[in-house]
């Protein structure tokens, strides 16, 4: 019996020399034809006089190994608030409704105000613990349209959708 042939394809993002040195948790979501690569990056992996916030980036191509386009001209899609820029984390799209993603997060920490993520080790126990959410943050609904996207609704936290829910949309 031999073993069965592995035929391995190029990665859809390699590297982003000169922009930023972290792209995680890839996610493809595949609607109306469109591939939609989803990655997350974060506030200290952009390169000195590059400045972007911790989010999570979107890009479109007409096939999976095609050039794909930045969402929204940036590539930016979800963004922590400036004041509280380690609100949350770890991004996950997953298909919703028509044109529509929900994504998923976790609560991060909260109000570090000057802080960064490197002076929380800093603080006594007591002030990481009660700075730590620990927990799902709230479902964004975002709509796709070809090369932008619009965040259009939010669900309950850590709402994740299934065949079997649909519960109603309540436009922001």
């Amino acid at each position: 019996m031999s073993a069965p042939c592995i035929t391995y394809e190029s990665p859809l993002y390699r590297e982003a020399i000169c922009v930023n040195q972290q792209l995680e948790r890839g996610n493809i979501v595949v609607m109306d034809d469109r591939y939609y690569l989803f990655c997350d990056s974060h506030k200290f992996t952009f390169p000195s006089g590059l400045d972007g916030p911790d989010g999570m980036y979107g890009f479109v191509a007409d096939s999976l190994q095609g050039d794909y386009e930045p969402l929204n001209g940036s590539g930016l899609v979800l963004a922590n608030p400036a004041n509280q820029p380690f609100q949350t984390y770890s991004w996950m799209p997953v298909p919703y409704n028509d044109n529509q993603i929900a994504v998923l997060s976790y609560y991060n920490y909260h109000d570090l105000g000057d802080g960064t993520l490197t002076d929380v080790g800093s603080l006594p126990r007591e002030d990481q613990m009660a700075k730590f959410g620990g927990t799902f943050a709230p479902t964004l609904v975002v709509e796709l349209d070809g090369t932008s996207s619009e965040i259009v609704d939010t669900l309950d936290a850590g709402f994740l959708p299934s065949e079997n829910s649909n519960p109603p949309i309540n436009t922001m």
